[in-house]
């Protein structure tokens, strides 16, 4: 690998360096992904249940606006 870099890149120690440290701290930049990404999906289901909760209140407020009559529904 560090031949390949070598042609293009003109600072490969530093290029490497950089490497080296995310190679060290791969478990950790692991852990702090899958939290992450499980706030994602916490976040997500709460607002899929939030638009799901409001769309059924608007759906039975609609129902019951049609079926007192014409004199009590929406205008």
């Amino acid at each position: 690998m560090n031949k390949i870099l070598t042609c293009y890149l003109k600072d490969v120690d530093t290029f490497n360096g950089r490497l080296k440290w995310l190679w060290q701290q791969k478990a950790t930049l692991r852990t702090k992904k899958e939290g992450v990404l499980e706030t994602l999906r916490t976040y997500f289901k709460q607002q899929l249940a939030l638009q799901q909760a409001r769309t059924k209140k608007r759906l039975r407020t609609i129902s019951t606006n049609r079926s007192q009559g014409p004199e009590l529904g929406m205008q």
